[in-house]
């Protein structure tokens, strides 16, 4: 792991460390990921697990995750890039009123893919890289904050650890680097830890 120890913001609703987990083989993007978490958690104790040799997603989210020391483990993909500056604080805030914090995700499961489920079930936003600009993809206008949610993508994915370790990558059903989002997520709704 990388550890970045500056002191954590100071917020009477936030406290503890986070831990990024990612598996990333290409070292441009997991270095541009990796200055884009510390740019946003400057303020906020952390640490960053690379998994660069995963023979699946679940497989190596499972070893990353038994590796983190962060109270809170964030699970994102390598092209990610984070925006604001006071992230940590925005992510503890949320992770007060559910146990899995998403961007993206359905309201129901209807197949591999959480987008399966089709309007008027999908919920969040994303914005790709496209050319010179960016492609952005708004699923649901629903704000703050979108619940109820029974898959999310895996592109980012907020927990505490605990809840990580409790529902668990299944690297044996999950043998690819596709559909271990919903694997997990679905396990997790069904268990009843609550969404966002």
């Amino acid at each position: 792991p990388i550890e970045h120890t500056s002191p954590a913001a100071a917020s009477p609703n936030v406290s503890g460390s986070l831990s990024v987990v990612c598996c990333s083989v290409d070292d441009r993007r997991f270095k541009a990921m990796e200055r884009s978490y510390a740019r946003a958690l400057a303020d906020w104790p952390h640490e960053i697990v690379r998994i660069s040799d995963a023979t699946s997603l679940a497989e190596g989210l499972a070893r990353g995750c038994a590796q983190a020391r962060g109270e809170t483990v964030i699970f994102t993909h390598d092209d990610v890039e984070i925006l604001p500056t006071d992230f940590g604080v925005r992510v503890r805030r949320r992770l007060v009123g559910c146990d899995i914090l998403g961007i993206a995700g359905a309201s129901r499961a209807t197949g591999p893919a959480w987008a399966f489920a089709g309007r008027p079930y999908l919920h969040g936003c994303v914005i790709y890289p496209q050319g010179s600009g960016y492609n952005v993809t708004v699923y649901s206008q629903v704000a703050p904050l979108a619940t109820g949610l029974r898959v999310l993508d895996g592109v980012f994915l907020a927990m505490p650890r605990n809840v990580a370790l409790a529902v668990g990558w299944d690297a044996a059903t999950c043998d690819g680097f596709h559909g271990y989002d919903v694997d997990f997520t679905l396990r997790a709704a069904q268990r009843g830890f609550p969404f966002a």
